[in-house]
């Protein structure tokens, strides 16, 4: 039997964590990293991200990670292309702080995750005319009072899985709860 590819989400600041749920997955499944999320940058940041993103890629996951132009300071890199090699990552999942110029212009470089749950149709369509090699990702709501409701995440997934783009959304753990509020 074919094995169907899964996606896991794993926490800079939890690298125990990701050492026992790599454990978990198989060749070529999915991790989604965050480069960019405030309540877990701290000191140690930057040397977390590059430690995790070694064990993923060691175990030969296919990494997505979050971007924003704080990345790019974070890391200390001059283009997004060079902050995917430097930590392996497949890739991008465009989020805040990127212009729809700038989001194309990556397009044209490496697989595009839009964001299913903010993301204009329209720019989305624009996005894949660039690139088939796209898929769309809804946001992971730690807060309650952030979360789509059931109709508007329905029709946002809709509309972009009629463009034939497959849509992922995230199931939390009962095991282990995301900041900043665990809940």
């Amino acid at each position: 039997m074919k094995h169907l590819p899964l996606y896991f989400s794993f926490s800079v600041t939890s690298y125990q964590m990701a050492v026992k749920t790599v454990k978990l997955t198989h060749r070529n499944d999915y991790a989604f990293i965050s480069l960019h999320v405030d309540e877990e940058n701290n000191s140690r940041y930057v040397q977390n991200a590059k430690k995790i993103c070694h064990l993923l890629d060691k175990h030969h996951l296919k990494i997505i990670a979050d971007i924003s132009p704080r990345s790019l300071k974070m890391f200390k890199q001059k283009s997004y292309i060079a902050l995917a090699k430097m930590l392996h990552l497949s890739i991008f999942r465009v989020d805040y702080g990127l212009s729809i110029n700038e989001i194309n212009k990556l397009a044209k470089q490496m697989p595009i995750a839009v964001n299913a749950s903010t993301m204009n149709i329209d720019d989305i369509k624009k996005i894949k005319s660039i690139n088939k090699n796209i898929i769309a990702i809804h946001n992971f709501y730690p807060r309650p009072e952030t979360g789509l409701d059931l109709t508007t995440f329905s029709k946002m997934t809709n509309a972009i899985r009629a463009l034939d783009i497959p849509v992922m959304a995230f199931i939390s753990s009962n095991a282990f709860s995301r900041g900043p509020l665990y809940q």
